[in-house]
């Protein structure tokens, strides 16, 4: 696996943590709302541009996901009787 690989691969498992859209990242993390769709079309970035995305990453983990309480339902028995 590339370096560019990992780095997207890393990218992507932020986005799914956190539940941040691909723009949103971009422009965040780099001010750069096409980067997530560059790096997926496999264009390089440059190592100063990497290193802002890793210190963005770094800076600013995902919250820990909410967990929600299962709630019960009612059964359409239950509702019968």
């Amino acid at each position: 696996m590339s370096s560019m690989q990992r780095l997207l691969a890393e990218i992507d498992a932020y986005l799914a943590a956190s539940g941040m859209g691909p723009t949103e990242f971009g422009v965040r993390a780099d001010r750069d709302r096409s980067l997530m769709t560059r790096l997926r079309q496999g264009r390089p970035v440059t190592l100063a541009k990497a290193d802002r995305i890793i210190a963005y990453m770094r800076k600013h983990p995902p919250a820990k996901p909410i967990k929600r309480q299962r709630r019960r339902v009612a059964s359409t028995l239950s509702l019968v009787a």
